[in-house]
């Protein structure tokens, strides 16, 4: 599964997060505790890589999966981000102290991975325009990450999980018209999806490098919520999640076969330009 795909899921999260901190303890702790495994084994895999990529020789082009590694970092951190306020918002509701400190775990060690692979790409001697390429995927993150916190506002201060808590505070007022209705919220996903497919442009034609830890998160984040919740809203009925929700969590050999495809289709057409934000 790609990053991208997660960074899909953030939205539908944020966007129908009212419904989805209604999630009861013992589903939200069964979640948390896949979401944490999972997550600290990709972060070990991360260090593992950066480790590798500092090592190799300082100067010239990163390799295409070197790129990829980067931008998995860069692009899985806005679904890290709204998963903790997500979490915070759920202990706040419960009047608990349980989901978010886990949460929070994941959240600060990958601000702090993110931080390690930033001052790689801008290391001297390295190729100017993959580090701008890497810089604007970073600057497209962090205001996809504000412009999904901003529909959490109504809920909690979300300035801690905030890449810039002020831009969250200017999105928020159209984030609040999108939430009267579930009309408006179903429109507001699509076009928040549509906007991530168009403007987080992949940079290397490199498989995902830790696509079965991206699958094991994104199933525990769906497995956590009941059928009911998807059931009321039409997009988080759809064909992907339906399979995603079935997927049997201790049955990881079957995960290739039922995630062929990405859910809008193959990755091995012709790329699009690459934005300059």
């Amino acid at each position: 599964m790609q990053a991208h795909d997660l960074a899909e899921l953030a939205a539908l999260f944020a966007v129908h997060s009212e419904q989805l901190v209604e999630t009861d303890a013992a589903a939200m702790n069964g979640m948390l505790t896949t979401y944490w495994k999972s997550s600290r084994c990709r972060l070990d895999r991360w260090c593992r890589s950066l480790a590798s990529a500092a090592k190799r020789s300082n100067s010239g082009p990163w390799t295409e999966d070197e790129i990829s590694i980067f931008e998995e970092i860069l692009v899985a951190e806005v679904l890290t981000r709204v998963v903790t306020a997500l979490a915070a918002v759920h202990d706040e509701h419960y009047a608990a102290s349980e989901s978010a400190p886990v949460a929070r775990n994941i959240f600060n060690a990958h601000v702090d991975i993110r931080r390690r692979a930033i001052a790689l790409v801008v290391a001297p001697h390295r190729d100017e325009e993959q580090a701008y390429d890497l810089l604007a995927l970073r600057r497209q993150c962090d205001r996809w990450s504000d412009l999904l916190l901003a529909y959490l506002m109504p809920l909690i201060r979300v300035g801690e999980f905030a890449a810039d808590s002020s831009r969250v505070g200017d999105f928020a007022y159209d984030a609040r018209e999108h939430l009267h209705s579930g009309a408006a919220s179903d429109m507001a996903v699509t076009m928040i999806v549509a906007g991530l497919r168009s403007s987080l442009t992949r940079l290397s034609e490199s498989n995902p490098a830790n696509d079965d830890l991206n699958l094991e998160i994104a199933t525990a984040l769906v497995g956590s919520f009941s059928p009911e919740v998807f059931d009321s809203h039409g997009h988080l009925r759809s064909n992907w999640f339906d399979r995603l929700r079935k997927v049997p969590p201790d049955s990881p050999a079957n995960l290739a076969k039922l995630w062929h495809l990405t859910p809008h289709g193959p990755h091995d057409g012709p790329r699009a330009p690459r934005r300059r934000w």
